[in-house]
């Protein structure tokens, strides 16, 4: 399983996936046994809401609570919030005005090494990373 690191897709095809890493399928079982990710079948959703460039460039956490309600509206699904070390309290925010059960939400934000993450991203449905 490749996951590659690029430019957005709108760039020329010269500048594209400069570098591509492999996660084997023992490595996303690791993590989710690490973190206790057992999603029971039901789809996962991942949300990173830093910004590296600061709050101008971030949308506000209400928007990210308004966005997860209306999904659950139409499914069942389970989140997992990622981020750096510096997006632990916004994500953390994010966590506790989202009502639910404790396994509809895992908050890794600050959590997870570079490996982890890319395993972790393998485990959402397809069309969110590409």
């Amino acid at each position: 399983m490749n996951i590659c690191i690029s430019s957005p897709r709108w760039a020329p095809a010269r500048n594209r996936c400069r570098r591509s890493w492999v996660v084997t399928p023992d490595e996303i079982e690791a993590v989710k046994k690490k973190f206790g990710l057992n999603v029971n079948g039901r789809t996962i959703f991942g949300l990173n809401p830093g910004a590296e460039y600061g709050p101008a460039k971030r949308w506000p956490v209400g928007k990210f609570i308004f966005a997860r309600n209306r999904f659950k509206q139409h499914t069942s699904c389970t989140w997992i919030l990622f981020g750096s070390q510096a997006d632990v309290a916004i994500a953390s925010r994010i966590e506790s005005a989202i009502s639910g059960p404790p396994s509809a939400i895992w908050n890794l934000a600050g959590k997870t090494g570079l490996r982890e993450l890319m395993a972790l991203l393998k485990t959402l449905p397809r069309a969110a990373h590409q």
